[in-house]
C-alpha cells in the first residue's frame, strides 16, 4: 500500500500552524491580557515565551523538517513549565496552553518524519533507473 507522504505532510503543516498561532496568541493572552495565578502583566515574560517561538517562523514557513524537529524539542521546554501551572491556577489559559504545546509537539514530529519520507520518495521517483545516463 502506498501512502501518500504529502497528503499527510501538509496535514500535519497545517494541524502545527494553527497550535503554533494559537500558542502566542494564549502566550500574549496569559502574560499581558488576563494573568493567571495573581501575576502582573509583565512584557518581560512574554517576551522569554514569544521571541524563541518567533525564532522559528521563518523555518515554518519554508517548510523545513529540521526546524520542525527543533521546534519539537524546544516545546518540551515550554511544557515543563506550563503543567505546573495547571495544578496551581484555576484558569483554563494554562490548560488550553499545555494542549497546544502537546499538539504542537506531536504534529511537529510527525510532519518531520512525513516530510522526510515525502522528499526521499521524490528523490527516489527521480533516480528512477530509466533515467539514468550512461
Amino acid at each position: 500500500m502506498q501512502c501518500d507522504y504529502q497528503r499527510l505532510a501538509w496535514r500535519s503543516y497545517t494541524v502545527v500552524m494553527c497550535s503554533y498561532l494559537g500558542l502566542l496568541v494564549v502566550f500574549t493572552l496569559n502574560t499581558l491580557i488576563w494573568p493567571s495565578c495573581n501575576r502582573q502583566p509583565n512584557t518581560v515574560i512574554w517576551l522569554i515565551h514569544i521571541v524563541p517561538m518567533l525564532l522559528f517562523l521563518p523555518g515554518l514557513l519554508k517548510r523545513q523538517a529540521r526546524t520542525h524537529v527543533w521546534l519539537s524539542f524546544i516545546s518540551l521546554g515550554y511544557f515543563l513549565a506550563a503543567v505546573p501551572l495547571v495544578y496551581v491556577c484555576f484558569s483554563p489559559l494554562p490548560i488550553i496552553e499545555t494542549l497546544l504545546i502537546v499538539q504542537l509537539f506531536i504534529s511537529t514530529m510527525l510532519y518531520a518524519r512525513w516530510r522526510s519520507r515525502e522528499l526521499s520518495t521524490a528523490v527516489q521517483q527521480h533516480q528512477s533507473p530509466g533515467s539514468q545516463t550512461e
